[in-house]
């Protein structure tokens, strides 16, 4: 997908204001899920990403774009549901971009 040191976070604004949920789904196989979760409360947070596990199947892939304060709590999460990360990224306006494969 989008993957990359300078990501420009616009493709993700472009799909925050389409939709009333930051959380779109790429119907492809394996099935991308993006969650931008730039502006929510820490439990919001968890209830996106429990929203994007229940989309999810094995082998699919979730990109998730944080706030720099909310890495921990992804990476607590992830170890509690046994995905692999792929990639965890800074980006230029300073988030966290991960890519985890489920």
């Amino acid at each position: 997908m989008h993957i990359c040191a300078d990501f420009d976070t616009r493709v993700f604004n472009s799909i925050s204001e389409k939709s009333l949920m930051p959380i779109s789904v790429v119907h492809s196989t394996p099935k991308w899920i993006i969650v931008d979760a730039r502006r929510v409360s820490h439990k919001s947070l968890l209830a996106y990403l429990a929203r994007a596990l229940r989309r999810a199947n094995s082998g699919d892939y979730i990109e998730l774009l944080v706030r720099l304060e909310e890495v921990q709590s992804v990476l607590d999460w992830c170890s509690k549901i046994q995905s692999e990360f792929i990639s965890v990224e800074t980006t230029k306006d300073n988030y966290k971009l991960f890519l985890i494969r489920l």
